[in-house]
C-alpha cells in the first residue's frame, strides 16, 4: 500500500521520470487483530497521520467482512535520490496530507 500511495499522491513514481526521492521505512509496527484466510475478500486502506519536514507516518489497515484484521503503522523518510541526505516533502503534498487525510504537522 505504501508504494501505491506514494505513486498516487505524486511523492515518487519510483524512477519512471524526473527526480524521485528514496523512500525508506525508519520504523514500523504490525499488529494482527484477527485471522484471515486465503479465500476471503479484503479491503486495504491507507492514509498519512502526521508529517514533518522530510518524513511522514502512514497508517495502513486490512479489513475483511467489515472486521479489522491487521494494521501497519510506519514512519517513512524521504532521502535524496543518491541517499546523500534528506529530501523535503513538497508543499503541495504537505497540504494534501492535511486536507485529504487530516494529518497533523509535527515538529
Amino acid at each position: 500500500m505504501r508504494v501505491r500511495y506514494s505513486q498516487e499522491w505524486g511523492i515518487s513514481n519510483y524512477g519512471k521520470s524526473g527526480v524521485n526521492p528514496r523512500i525508506v521505512i525508519r520504523s514500523g509496527n504490525i499488529r494482527y487483530h484477527q485471522e484471515m484466510r486465503m479465500d476471503e475478500d479484503y479491503v486495504a486502506t491507507c492514509g498519512c497521520r502526521a508529517f514533518r519536514t522530510s518524513s511522514y507516518t502512514l497508517g495502513q489497515q486490512i479489513w475483511s467482512g467489515g472486521t479489522l484484521r491487521a494494521t501497519f503503522d510506519c514512519v517513512l523518510v524521504l532521502l535524496q535520490p543518491d541517499g546523500s541526505g534528506r529530501f523535503p516533502i513538497p508543499d503541495e503534498i504537505r497540504a494534501r496530507f492535511i486536507a485529504v487525510d487530516g494529518a497533523k504537522q509535527e515538529g
